[in-house]
């Protein structure tokens, strides 16, 4: 046999080709690119495509529970105990799945569904309004963190319990489907796929944190944001988060990661004890209440009748998404669960996530949308005229604690970006690295090669001028794939699962434990089978 290669070179450097050529193609097309992909975004999602996506994404959530509530729930992921606790756990994974988006869009993607609602709704009517937080924790709640759940299961069995000494999507697809449908060119497809996917969604992101801190600094000292500065907060951004890779996920991550939660916890806080609590409370609970009552409906809605492209525009898009980044957060969530029972994994994953964004969307967005009512603030003039970082940052300049608060945010958007990218590159580094023992560590050097990639190619599309939104919805339609891929493995997983359990002794394989597992076992009455030779 011949010797392992140490790093894939060509998921290294083909994957920034291909992410650089397609923000070149769209930047030199801009007067036309973003109509073609938006049209061709939409014409699939009208077709049964779209259809699959919601009734697949439904049954995720299902089979997610279903593993989690049933005996499959106790198997372990792994030796030893857990490496981190609830909080930082769920800190950790918020932080990588959602960062500087969730918090930015907390404050004013409310307006969106107040100005293009759903269900056949007057745009910029009471009723609107009164369903514009409840769609909000919908596409952010159970069924996002259900697809990143249900990715991160089949990856997390197949290293810790199947032993394919991987985190590459390929290789856990080809354990899975066998040889037979493992073909170089097939694999190089998918890890292709989840490379270029991850890494536009990254630029996204960053295009998003990097002005929002930009505009928000400018706001404290009194300057007006351009491409300089903005790279100046890239550089800032890219050595907190080069600097936590570089330490590792428990030195650097976790800490940063629990810092970040701390203060945008604190923040919600401050803004719910000194705003209109009593509104802010009331707009939550009731748009709980109407999402829980209406969920079904909300989850397969067609609008086959009114003729609407809200279902393509928003539910299938969010889906879409989450799929994108899927990958990436199942490659995390397999790094950080080492120790933990499946049913822990899920319960932190699948109902501290969504509780978490529902706390971020319905406080943040309940005290905005106050100020829209009131006339405080014209939260969804600013949105539409101004954008998201303008918006934003004018909310939380007339929130009434001034430039104290505005520094605050900025510096937990300056986290949220750095977590966000500091979690892609680990991602990525695992993903370049062809063997990989479990609990061990990528190289710091390769870590670093990502980091600078993932700085690199936002300042780029900037430079370029590349429209970020179209980048963003191309690389929905490149995800759409994954719901095949992830449909196979939910499907060799739950067969994987239902051949291992009777064997399983307090939730491990006999040959995997260890002697004092053994013996521990053996002391709580548990019948030990004999190793296989």
């Amino acid at each position: 046999m011949g010797k392992t290669r140490k790093y894939d070179y060509s998921l290294m450097f083909i994957t920034l080709g291909i992410v650089v050529f397609l923000a070149a193609i769209i930047a030199m097309n801009g007067e036309t690119a973003p109509d073609f992909i938006n049209n061709l975004l939409l014409t699939i999602y009208k077709s049964p495509v779209g259809l699959f996506i919601l009734v697949f994404t439904l049954f995720c959530l299902f089979w997610v529970l279903w593993i989690g509530f049933s005996k499959y729930g106790n198997i372990r992921l792994g030796h030893g105990k857990p490496e981190y606790s609830n909080f930082q756990y769920i800190s950790m994974n918020i932080c990588a799945g959602l960062g500087a988006t969730a918090l930015i869009y907390s404050f004013i993607e409310w307006t969106f569904y107040y100005s293009t609602p759903a269900l056949g709704m007057e745009p910029y009517s009471a009723q609107a309004m009164e369903w514009a937080t409840t769609y909000n924790i919908f596409h952010w709640g159970l069924c996002m963190w259900a697809t990143n759940t249900m990715a991160a299961i089949p990856m997390a069995y197949a290293y810790y319990v199947r032993k394919v000494p991987s985190l590459r999507i390929s290789a856990v697809a080809a354990a899975m489907l066998g040889d037979k449908l493992h073909s170089r060119v097939l694999s190089k497809l998918v890890d292709y796929l989840m490379a270029v996917c991850t890494c536009g969604g990254i630029c996204v992101t960053l295009g998003l944190g990097v002005p929002l801190v930009s505009n928000g600094l400018g706001k404290i000292f009194g300057f007006t944001p351009n491409f300089g500065i903005n790279v100046l907060c890239c550089i800032g951004v890219a050595g907190l988060y080069t600097l936590s890779s570089w330490f590792g996920l428990a030195k650097g991550m976790k800490i940063i990661s629990s810092l970040n939660m701390y203060m945008a916890i604190g923040l919600i806080i401050v803004l719910v004890v000194t705003g209109p609590t009593s509104f802010i409370f009331d707009n939550l609970i009731n748009s709980t209440g109407l999402m829980l009552n209406n969920f079904i409906r909300m989850a397969l809605w067609t609008d086959p009748i009114g003729g609407s492209t809200f279902p393509q525009d928003w539910t299938i898009f969010y889906w879409c998404f989450g799929w994108a980044f899927a990958s990436l957060v199942a490659i995390f969530m397999t790094q950080i669960s080492r120790g933990r029972k499946l049913r822990e994994m899920i319960v932190c994953l699948t109902i501290g996530g969504p509780a978490g964004c529902l706390l971020f969307f319905g406080l943040d967005g309940g005290y905005s949308m106050h100020m829209q009512l009131t006339g405080e603030l014209d939260v969804t003039g600013l949105v539409n005229t101004q954008g998201t970082a303008e918006a934003v940052t004018s909310i939380l300049e007339h929130a009434g604690f001034g430039v104290v608060g505005l520094i605050v945010f900025v510096i937990i958007t300056w986290l949220f970006t750095a977590t966000t990218l500091d979690s892609a590159a680990f991602s990525l580094s695992s993903a370049a690295t062809p063997r990989l023992k479990e609990g061990e560590n990528t190289s710091p050097v390769l870590r670093l090669y990502w980091c600078i990639v993932l700085a690199l190619l936002p300042m780029a599309m900037i430079y370029i001028d590349a429209p970020l939104s179209s980048l963003q919805t191309l690389v929905v339609i490149l995800a759409t794939p994954f719901v095949v891929i992830y449909g196979l493995m939910v499907w060799k997983t739950t067969r994987w699962m239902k051949e291992d359990y009777p064997r399983m002794i307090d939730g491990r394989l006999p040959e995997d434990m260890l002697p004092e597992e053994i013996q521990e076992a053996e002391a709580k009455g548990l019948m030990v089978p004999k190793r296989q030779s």
